[in-house]
């Protein structure tokens, strides 16, 4: 029906004259079906004020607003319901189902799974295995069934109809939303639309109430058809207003604490500075963006892709006014240091010339880890002891970070005792933050610290508390990897096994590959203590495989496949892997690991009969303050020189030397 021509239709159905029509309506007792009556709104509100006896059923995309109004929402299909629905549609229409299923699945996704969608889609069932719908438009213009009626002769058709029935400026606001690639809160629908908290509410509740978009509480959400043809109608002011609200939130957050709840909310956002990135012709502009979505991917992406991508926008932006320089030379410091290229780092370092003592700060706090790496341990604790100084009152997560740096540096030059005061600064610190990821991490290094001093009941202790205060933080696999060592202090392995196993789900879920990998390789050294070797190698080359390249999981993995060879398989396999795994730890400023895997090397030259070179390794193997290393070191040599008798495992004692004295009851060289 027409608009205008709704009173001549009622009539012509009820078979009377138009003259008689409002008597009729009144005397009628049947059900009047309305079929797709959002383009007669005004007169179909009208006329079923009209009072009469009848009940009325009518499809429509917006609702009429009748006080005697009762909806029915339609809303998307389920998966499996779009299934079983687009099966009946097929079979009614006596065509054969497509043979590939996943493809179908994408398809129905790529509109929606909108009932009405749906059932366009399924008059193409003999066409669907052959197309590609990668790309969401590609559904649009396909012809459909001509029984569906005029309207529907394609799918794009149909979102035209609707189209169709807004007002100027509903398309606008469609056009400046249709940017967004997926969700989008109401404040960043405010920026771009350039409209009060008010307006936005009621702009996204009336694209709601016509079936444009999805809409809950937190995120609204344009459906896919109708942002392709939202997006085929913009213009270049559409997409600049959406470039701007990205460029001003990427550059709020350039300095925004990591894992805060700041953090967390730009992170829903990603997907759309990813977007204006693509949107984006301006270097500086992109190099802006790109580190905000380099910052978020550090913790689930491998380090070197991230550090070429962010190289090309950088040497894009060189020269270009406003370009923040200063901060992608300290995220790449940071980036090629925990990458293991020292020298990179120090190259980016010596490019901060920024003078105020924030920045200063934040390149002493990075040169400190970068001095520790290379084994100038003096050099790293004054750096980062004048990093306290310049951020403390300035920038308190940075502040935060260099305390918790100098305690590890502490921690592995003059042992745990020595660095657990700056630690309890660091808790100190956490708590003026108020931020649950900095609680968590200063949780897991006090656990770490305690148990290595042997104090391993007070480590689970204050680790568990940390975990309780942190539930579902991707920090909570930090700490459960921490806990496991204080369980394996204290003997329990079974305990231990169960918070590895947790740390590695959680890191999985939450896409930290790094303590992923972790997690994995020290599971695969506690199944070499509990002399299952086929599961610990599958954890162990898991572990390597889950983060590929130099990285500090992936290298241990190594030297604890050599021991594992050393243990259970051959003693030259074992030698070699634990010799290559020597200078990757060096080269990563792994210098405990370093120390650890020369000592068993040492070890496997003696039982091999090489005394003279096991007697060599082992002088030239660096002699740590770590107490760990030098109880391990102690046996080694008590070993290699037949001298005394090994005291026994107490409480404490960590799994390298847990490992040496299973290799010497299992090679039949015990006391």
């Amino acid at each position: 029906t027409q608009p205008g021509a709704l009173r001549g239709t009622l009539a012509a159905t009820l078979g009377v004259a138009e003259s008689a029509l409002e008597q009729s309506w009144a005397d009628h007792r049947g059900l009047v079906i309305l079929d797709n009556g959002e383009h007669l709104v005004p007169e179909l509100v009208a006329w079923l004020e009209q009072p009469g006896p009848q009940s009325v059923l009518l499809t429509s995309r917006v609702p009429l607003e009748l006080p005697r109004e009762q909806r029915v929402p339609v809303p998307p299909f389920e998966p499996a319901q779009a299934l079983s629905y687009y099966r009946s549609r097929v079979a009614l229409n006596g065509q054969a189902m497509p043979p590939d299923v996943q493809a179908l699945a994408r398809s129905l996704d790529a509109v929606d799974r909108l009932p009405l969608a749906v059932g366009v889609l399924a008059s193409l069932a003999p066409l669907l295995p052959s197309l590609d719908t990668e790309h969401d438009s590609a559904l649009l213009t396909l012809p459909v069934s001509p029984a569906l009626g005029s309207r529907h002769d394609s799918l794009g058709s149909v979102v035209a109809w609707s189209w169709s029935l807004l007002t100027p400026s509903q398309r606008h606001q469609l056009c400046l939303l249709s940017s967004f690639r997926d969700t989008f809160s109401p404040q960043a629908a405010a920026a771009v639309l350039e409209l009060s908290a008010p307006e936005t509410a009621a702009c996204l509740s009336g694209l709601a109430k016509a079936s444009l978009i999805e809409l809950d509480s937190e995120r609204a959400r344009l459906y896919q058809a109708i942002r392709e043809l939202a997006r085929s109608h913009q213009e270049d002011s559409h997409r600049q207003a959406f470039l701007r609200w990205a460029l001003q939130l990427a550059q709020t957050q350039l300095w925004t604490t990591p894992f805060g709840e700041d953090w967390n909310a730009v992170s829903r956002e990603l997907p759309d500075l990813q977007q204006a990135m693509e949107l984006c012709e301006d270097p500086s502009q992109r190099l802006t963006l790109g580190l905000i979505w380099t910052r978020w991917r550090w913790r689930s992406t491998p380090i070197h892709p991230l550090v070429r991508e962010l190289e090309d926008h950088i040497s894009a932006a060189q020269g270009q006014h406003g370009a923040p320089l200063v901060h992608a030379a300290l995220l790449m410091s940071n980036l090629t240091l925990n990458a293991g290229k020292t020298e990179q780092c120090l190259r980016w370092l010596e490019q901060v010339k920024d003078p105020s003592p924030i920045v200063q700060g934040k390149k002493a706090s990075i040169l400190g880890s970068y001095l520790r790496s290379t084994g100038n341990i003096a050099g790293a604790i004054s750096a980062l002891e004048r990093a306290i100084q310049l951020l403390e009152g300035r920038d308190p997560y940075e502040h935060f970070r260099a305390l918790i740096r100098l305690a590890v540096v502490v921690e592995h030059s003059t042992g745990p005792q020595s660095a657990e005061p700056i630690l309890w600064r660091a808790v100190q610190a956490a708590r003026e933050l108020e931020n649950p990821y900095a609680h968590a991490m200063v949780a897991a290094q006090i656990g770490s610290n305690l148990s290595i001093q042997g104090r391993c009941r007070e480590a689970a202790e204050a680790l568990r508390q940390g975990i309780e205060e942190c539930p579902g933080l991707p920090y909570t696999a930090a700490l459960n990897l921490n806990l496991s060592m204080a369980h394996l202090g204290m003997g329990n392995f079974a305990q231990a096994e169960v918070a590895l196993r947790r740390a590695e789900g959680i890191a999985r879920r939450k896409g930290d590959r790094s303590n992923q990998s972790m997690a994995l390789n020290n599971l695969g050294t506690l199944l070499l203590l509990q002399e299952q070797p086929i599961q610990a190698k599958r954890s162990l080359k898991l572990a390597q495989a889950t983060q590929p390249g130099l990285h500090r999981a992936g290298v241990m993995a190594q030297g604890n496949l050599g021991i594992l060879a050393l243990l259970f398989e051959d003693l030259e396999t074992g030698l070699r892997l634990l010799l290559d795994a020597v200078p990757d730890c060096e080269t990563l400023g792994l210098h405990q690991a370093s120390a650890c895997y020369s000592t068993f090397a040492a070890v496997a030259l003696h039982l091999l009969g090489r005394g003279e070179e096991a007697d060599q390794t082992f002088q030239a193997t660096p002699k740590l303050k770590e107490p760990g290393i030098q109880k391990l070191q102690e046996q080694a040599q008590a070993w290699l020189s037949g001298q005394g008798a090994w005291r026994s495992l107490r409480e404490g004692d960590d799994e390298d030397l847990r490992l040496l004295y299973l290799l010497r009851e299992r090679r039949g060289q015990g006391s």
